[in-house]
């Protein structure tokens, strides 16, 4: 193991010490979440090619589920709680781990806005747009969503006191 993470180490061009660091960060924040929700990793070509075999219609519909069925108890048995900010640091973990989008959060007084980068076409869109409806909304949320071919953005007030789902 020593041999490989200095050939890593070397390859990357970082120390051994920060790759260490990264492996633990992704133990702690993911693959315990991954091994207690039961997600499984899928191959982009094969996610695509799933995707692509849906009309818009169903991929809003399998985001709504997505989010309903899976996200939902994975964010509740990560974080305990379902409110904005469990929400918003699960799909930061998302991004993160999965690959498949990048986020931003941004704030300004009351007003918060969310954007998922994807890239991917409107069906990945539609995913998106659905599944974040389904988790914003849950919080009692009124939200403005806005959905071009890449990307997908969610305005909305977080309320004096705010809603748990």
């Amino acid at each position: 193991m020593d041999e490989a993470l200095e050939k890593m180490a070397k390859d990357s061009g970082q120390s051994v010490n920060a790759l260490a660091e990264r492996a633990l960060r992704r133990l702690v924040e993911w693959d315990r979440l991954v091994e207690k929700t039961g997600l499984v990793m899928i191959s982009p070509v094969t996610l695509g090619k799933l995707m692509q075999s849906q009309t818009l219609e169903q991929a809003r519909a399998l985001g709504v589920s997505t989010a309903t069925d899976v996200w939902k108890p994975m964010i509740l048995s990560y974080y305990g709680k379902a409110d904005t900010s469990s929400v918003l640091e699960s799909i930061e973990l998302l991004a993160r781990y999965i690959g498949r989008f990048d986020f931003n959060y941004a704030t300004e007084g009351p007003k918060k806005v969310v954007t998922v980068r994807h890239s991917r076409g409107a069906k990945w869109s539609a995913f998106y747009a659905g599944a974040a409806e389904t988790l914003f909304s849950s919080l009692g949320l009124d939200l403005q969503i806005t959905e071009t071919e890449e990307l997908v953005s969610i305005e909305f007030e977080t309320p004096g006191a705010e809603k748990e789902a």
